[in-house]
């Protein structure tokens, strides 16, 4: 009803418990859109959403306990008058980190018996790492992400995380606000065989 897409088919995120595809545990993306605009209307608030999941990019999720959602036989049910596409965009104040473009899947990452979504998986190793998060930007994160992907040999082809956003500018904002996450700088003490 919101004729906001193309294809005239709407993109849902399918949760990890859904019995079917195209079942009513699916979150359509006009949904997704109304709550982030509640949030950033009035400006006050900023969102930051992480999507981590197959064709994310465009807020679709390709892998749950159905394995692979198949599109191929979907059409569209239109009408005969003809349609005005009604794009929308992200309201200015959030981002959203996808985890691969809209035509990727994302792989699992394997780490000995556990198994992760590999952004969640850098995305928490990144934070975990970095000292100085007052000054991590969007566009820094996205690009920390993707050279630890490029730095681990088990990955051969990582798709390519996304960021999408209401205003350009905000990519180089940070990611939160003010030192109060920042962790002080750390030094390895070895003992001298000479102090005991």
């Amino acid at each position: 009803p919101d004729c906001d897409e193309e294809d005239g088919l709407d993109e849902t995120l399918v949760p990890h418990d859904a019995t079917r595809q195209g079942g009513d545990e699916d979150l359509r993306d006009d949904e997704l859109y109304r709550f982030v605009e509640d949030i950033c209307r009035q400006g006050d608030a900023r969102l930051w959403m992480v999507l981590d999941c197959c064709h994310s990019g465009t807020g679709a999720r390709g892998t749950t306990k159905i394995r692979k959602l198949h599109r191929g036989d979907l059409a569209p049910r239109l009408g005969s008058a003809p349609r005005t596409v009604n794009a929308k965009r992200l309201p200015p104040g959030a981002v959203f980190l996808s985890a691969c473009r809209p035509e990727e899947v994302e792989p699992e990452y394997h780490d000995g018996d556990k198994t992760y979504g590999m952004l969640t998986r850098f995305l928490v190793e990144v934070l975990n790492q970095e000292s100085a998060l007052s000054q991590l930007s969007y566009d820094l994160l996205r690009e920390a992400i993707v050279a630890r992907y490029r730095a681990d040999r088990s990955i051969a082809m990582a798709p390519a995380p996304t960021l999408e956003y209401g205003d350009p500018a905000i990519l180089r904002e940070t990611i939160v606000h003010g030192a109060g996450l920042d962790r002080r700088p750390m030094w390895s003490v070895q003992p001298l065989a000479s102090d005991p």
